[in-house]
């Protein structure tokens, strides 16, 4: 580093931080884009195949669509990951939600999550994902390691696996401190302190809207 350039760190820092900034948004564009374009994929081939309700033609036009794609475009477009692209349309016809599952999930991470059989289990792994910021191996050590079934939350009704999934975000608030959801999940918390949180969120809802007032 030029003696320039040291006596001026704070400005190299600046422009590194900016240009460190745009690429993860360029990054998290593309990322985002390439999941959408997976999703309308999976989409125009399951409307294809519903259209025409044959197994065999379904089978015989992904093979087809694998070749024709990987001639033109290279690796990404096995017969494997187009059965991907068409279960995630499956689990997930609504765009809406693939907008947001695009903008907070690698397509590596929603690889992982598809897999998973059962909705509400896939559903428990994709809220602490999103609470916990699970890199893809993270996220694979968790399913592999059966996390979901070690908790106390998999051993209850569905009906109330549902309930409590959606008050995760009230789970998290405990003295104003971001907490493993994950490990808290072990020791579910019961309807009095449930209560109490969602009393909490309430509270620093109000605050959030009074400060904004006075500004």
């Amino acid at each position: 580093m030029s003696k320039i350039i040291a006596n001026n760190n704070n400005l190299l820092q600046s422009i590194i931080d900016l240009i460190d900034s745009a690429r993860q948004r360029v990054a998290s564009a593309i990322n985002s884009e390439l999941t959408i374009l997976y999703w309308n994929i999976g989409k125009h081939i399951n409307e294809n195949i519903l259209q025409n309700k044959r197994a065999d033609y379904g089978k015989q036009i992904i093979a087809e669509l694998s070749n024709e794609l990987t001639q033109r475009y290279g690796s990404g477009f096995s017969k494997r990951n187009l059965h991907n692209f068409i279960k995630f349309h499956e689990l997930y016809p609504d765009i809406q939600i693939v907008h947001t599952l695009s903008a907070q999930f690698s397509w590596s991470h929603i690889r992982n999550l598809i897999a998973i059989e059962e909705n509400l289990k896939r559903e428990f792994y994709i809220q602490l994902c999103r609470h916990e910021l699970w890199s893809v191996r993270t996220l694979q050590e968790r399913i592999s390691g059966m996390l979901y079934e070690r908790t106390a939350i998999s051993k209850k009704p569905e009906q109330t696996i549902a309930v409590e999934l959606k008050h995760l975000n009230y789970l998290m608030l405990e003295n104003n401190e971001q907490i493993k959801v994950a490990e808290y999940f072990t020791r579910l918390p019961d309807k009095k302190l449930l209560k109490q949180k969602l009393q909490e969120a309430i509270i620093l809802a109000k605050n959030s809207i009074n400060n904004k007032e006075y500004k």
